[in-house]
Order: C-alpha cells, then structure tokens, then sequence
C-alpha cells in the first residue's frame, strides 16, 4: 500500500491487489437511498444507503474497495488465518464477509462520523 500525502491536505492512496486468480473485478456505481442487505437471504442484515458510492466488486458478489459521494474510502482485506466467533446463541442479522465494506460507504460521510451500527449484525465468513 503507498499512500501520498500532498498541498492543501490532499491524500493519495494507491494498493495491489495480491490474488492467486483472476477475481472477476467490475466497477459498479450505486446510487444513495438504495435498499440493500447482507447477502444472507432473509436472515440477512437489511439497511439503505445514505450516500451514493462507487465500487470494485470481487467475484461479482461482494465489494472490495470503493469510494462514496462525501469521499470516504473503504478497503476490504483477506487474512486466511481470520477466526470468527461461533454463532451459537447470537440472534443477530447475518452478513456475509463479501459485503461488510458496503455498510460503512452507505452510512459514513467521513471516518470520524461513523454513524453505522456495526454490532447490529453478525458478519459471517460466507460469499
């Protein structure tokens, strides 16, 4: 990851995206007030989006990295030796892991706001 600080606070950030195979990256533009949920069917964690964003998908299920209408960016990282809690007693809203960036461009104009209820749902390891 590079990250280039310039004049009147510009920020620049630039990454690989280091994958083993071909990850089927599209670009996809969704406008604000767009109905969504976590991938999950009707388990799945339901929300609309506050703020229009443009994203790059991966594997055409999930967004990896995008940027909303007030600037904020979001990055999606993959760590294979991630554990997630057992679910065992947790009631919450699913989300699958494809989709957990998506949430935080719908709601947050800024990372300092942060307006998304993040332990209103459970993320779970599943496109």
């Amino acid at each position: 990851m590079a990250v280039y600080f310039g004049k009147q606070g510009q920020t620049v950030t630039g990454r690989t995206m280091d994958w083993q195979e071909d990850m089927h990256t599209d670009l996809w533009i969704f406008p604000r007030g767009m109905k969504r949920d976590g991938g999950m069917g009707d388990q799945g964690f339901k929300w609309a989006s506050k703020y229009g964003s443009v994203v790059s998908s991966i594997y055409e299920a999930g967004t990896a990295d995008g940027m909303n209408e007030k600037g904020l960016v979001a990055n999606s990282l993959f760590l294979v030796e991630s554990e997630y809690p057992s679910p065992k007693g947790d009631n919450r809203p699913l989300m699958s892991i494809a989709a957990w960036t998506q949430p935080e461009l719908d709601w947050d104009a800024t990372q300092d706001s942060s307006q998304w209820p993040r332990r209103s749902r459970r993320v779970i390891a599943s496109l």
